[in-house]
């Protein structure tokens, strides 16, 4: 992958929203993909979280979903510097 430009203003009253419903990511994960995919973003670097009905932030590495991993990581390789906000839904406490 070609290294991005980390140096692109962004406006900080704008972030890219993610709903992960049922499904989350694990912090060692997306730093073990930042270190070989993308070593332009910091290592530390993690999505802000927007808790909906207990929705959970990064969870334990055996807790994790492959999808929201994927979802994070191919939105920082479009949108880095720019702020990623996940909105994470207990799937649990929705009406059927």
């Amino acid at each position: 992958m070609p290294a991005q430009n980390s140096n692109r203003k962004v406006n900080p009253n704008n972030a890219l929203g993610i709903y992960e419903g049922g499904e989350n990511y694990d912090k060692a994960d997306l730093r073990l993909w930042i270190e070989n995919y993308a070593p332009y973003i910091p290592v530390d670097t993690i999505p802000e979280l927007s808790s909906v009905d207990g929705g959970e932030g990064p969870v334990a590495e055996k807790n994790a979903g492959v999808e929201a991993l994927l979802d994070i990581t191919i939105a920082y390789e479009l949108i880095y510097p720019q702020v990623i906000n996940i909105f994470s839904v207990d799937v649990g406490t929705l009406p059927t």
